[in-house]
């Protein structure tokens, strides 16, 4: 059922590059594709002999504190990236989230991380 549904969406992709980017792709890449696509993700997901499995969940702060969760993406191809942040607090509660899109990112080299002291405030 897993791979019929990918084989729809593929077959749905490749209509789409061709009606909006005039991209002809051959009809055999789907099935090929979707295949490989699937095989990657099993081999991704599959638990090696012997290894344990974390599980993590996200915990609030404690009492009278916030927690920043952050999360990031870079697309290197097309020089974009994206940011963004979630504020909660004690109680879980959402108190500012934002989502800021680049159209263009550089890389910083640090030579030693930034340090934050009740000095710098």
């Amino acid at each position: 059922m897993c791979k019929l549904v990918v084989i729809f969406w593929r077959t749905w992709f490749k209509w789409n590059q061709s009606v909006h980017s005039k991209i002809l792709l051959p009809l055999e890449d789907i099935v090929g594709w979707a295949t490989a696509m699937l095989e990657n993700l099993k081999a991704s997901n599959a638990k090696l002999v012997g290894q344990k499995r974390e599980h993590h969940r996200w915990k609030p702060p404690d009492n009278r504190m916030l927690k920043l969760n952050t999360d990031a993406v870079v697309h290197i191809n097309k020089g974009k990236s994206s940011l963004g942040m979630v504020l909660h607090d004690h109680g879980g509660v959402v108190n500012i989230a934002g989502l800021c899109l680049l159209s263009k990112f550089y890389l910083l080299m640090l030579s030693k991380p930034w340090q934050l002291s009740e000095d710098s405030r």
